[in-house]
Parts: structure tokens; C-alpha cells; sequence
């Protein structure tokens, strides 16, 4: 989660200076669902993924330096910028449509289905998914043909920079009335994202259709640099810092100390420093 949060503190700087071309989301405080999301899935499953998939590409295991390259919008899909697919790690790069994945999912999922390969394709969606139609005629098909899909649906109280009130029932009903089992995790929280993620995996994997977790949080920040900032309880949220949390759970179990934490901190700056720095003087040369 370090990495995550380092590495869009770093872009954030560049793109205020001037640097990155890109308009890379913000990811804070949503670090532990890419991370707890990542680590339930097998290797060889299949992630597709939406606005904000630098996270989840850095959590399922791409290099900061290549993800840094696309961010600058000096990879293969500049001008646009985003981090690359990757076949080999079965990561699929994002989609700016809304919903614009969930097609693609259950189409890696039907594939799988009639290949026989016991492989899971997880869907990252966001909320506003809701109110596009291709939503539900996918997660209708995938319960109609029992895909081995999950829908990771993040849900937080903003419409990109527009308040609104949440509406959990709503996400919830709408996924049973298609059939699919659904789960329920705190976002912030990544250990319980994965044990959800996890749960719903392997019984997706042994053929008894898709599922649906829906992962609540708040949003920290604007989705976007370009977008207006929440207004959000910063004290309140500093309190259920993902990160701060996972330290501190670590540290209490005795599985790290302080010196281990300083260590790893200054291993993962000295890495996204470099990636971008390396960025920024690829880009200077063009």
C-alpha cells in the first residue's frame, strides 16, 4: 500500500509542476481495496480494471518504472496515458467509459468457461455503475451462463465531484436480483477485502456463477486533480488511514518494529523516486 500511495504522491508533484501529462486518478485511502483485491486472486486470474488502475496494476505486481512510463504518457498508449496491459500477469488496463470493462470481464470469463480452465476474472467497477445499462445485461449474463466472475463494485458517497447520498440497498439488489452472491467489506480495511474477495473466488472458481462485493469507503480526495476536493472529515478519516491501520496491526502482532517500517519506507521512496524520476527525464528528451 506504501508503494501505492508514494507513487501517486510523486505523479501528483510532477503533474504540478508540469511533468506528467497524464490526468492520473487519486487513489488515497482506497490503497487496501486494489491491495486486498490483488492478493485473494490467484496468479493466473484474470483483472480488468477501471479509472485508478495504477493502483491495481502496482498491487498485482507491474514495476513502478513501467507504470510511472504511461503515467507520463510516454508508453503505448500515449497520449492517454494509463498503465499498460499485461498479459503475462493477466492484467487488462482501464477503461475511462463508465461500465466499459464489465463487458470485456464476462467475456474473459466465458472464454474460460468453455476452455474448462478453472481461472476467476475480478471486474473493478465503481458505484455510478448503477445507472448504465450494459451493468446489468452483464452481470444478468454472467448468472444466465454461471461465469466464474466477481464484480468488485467500490462504493463512496461522490459522483466524481458531486456529494450525493449513498445508495448501498440499491447496489445490493440490483446484483441479487441477477442471481449473483454478494459480499459485503470495509474498503478501508485490507485484510477484510480479502477474506471477501477470497470467499467469493473460490466459489466462483468451482463453477457456481459470478458474485458481487461491494467494498464501502470515503472519498478522501477528488477523483482527479482537475475536480473539485470532497469535503471530507480529515480527522475523521485519519483515524481509519488504511495504512496507518495495517502499521499499526503489525506492530501490535509483533510481526514488524519500527526499525522494519523505517526500512521498508525508505526502500519503497528510493524506488518510485527513481521510476519517476526516470519518467521525467524520458519525457525532458522529447
Amino acid at each position: 500500500m506504501m508503494v501505492i500511495r508514494r507513487f501517486e504522491a510523486r505523479v501528483a508533484d510532477a503533474r504540478g509542476a508540469g511533468a506528467a501529462r497524464a490526468c492520473v486518478p487519486q487513489r488515497v485511502g482506497a490503497e487496501a481495496v486494489a491491495v486486498g483485491a490483488m492478493r485473494a486472486l490467484e496468479p493466473d486470474d484474470a483483472m480488468v480494471s477501471s479509472q485508478g488502475e495504477h493502483a491495481h496494476a502496482l498491487a498485482r505486481g507491474l514495476a513502478p518504472a513501467r507504470v510511472a512510463v504511461e503515467a507520463f504518457a510516454r508508453g503505448v498508449r500515449r497520449p492517454r496515458g494509463a498503465p499498460p496491459c499485461d498479459a503475462r500477469g493477466c492484467f487488462f488496463c482501464k477503461h475511462a467509459i463508465v461500465t466499459g470493462g464489465v463487458g470485456h470481464a464476462v467475456g474473459f470469463a466465458l472464454a474460460d468457461a468453455m476452455l474448462d480452465r478453472r481461472r476467476v476474472t475480478a471486474c473493478r467497477l465503481v458505484d455510478g455503475a448503477v445507472s448504465v445499462s450494459e451493468f446489468y445485461e452483464a452481470l444478468h449474463l454472467a448468472s444466465l451462463w454461471r461465469l466464474p466472475v466477481v464484480f468488485l463494485c467500490e462504493h463512496d458517497v461522490y459522483a466524481r465531484g458531486a456529494s450525493r447520498a449513498p445508495t448501498p440497498a440499491g447496489l445490493v439488489v440490483a446484483a441479487r436480483r441477477c442471481g449473483l452472491r454478494v459480499e459485503r467489506a470495509d474498503a478501508l480495511d485490507a485484510e477484510a477485502v480479502e477474506r471477501a474477495v477470497r470467499a467469493v473466488a473460490a466459489v466462483a472458481r468451482e463453477g457456481t456463477g459470478p458474485a458481487f462485493v461491494e467494498l464501502t469507503m470515503n472519498r478522501v480526495r477528488a477523483q482527479t486533480m482537475l475536480d473539485a476536493e470532497p469535503a471530507c472529515d480529515a480527522d475523521a478519516w485519519t483515524l481509519r488511514d488504511p495504512i496507518a491501520a495495517l502499521y499499526e496491526r503489525l506492530l501490535g502482532s509483533a510481526m514488524l518494529c519500527e526499525e522494519d517500517l523505517a526500512r521498508m519506507e525508505r526502500e519503497v521512496a528510493d524506488e518510485v523516486d527513481a521510476a519517476v524520476s526516470s519518467a521525467e527525464r524520458a519525457l525532458a528528451r522529447t
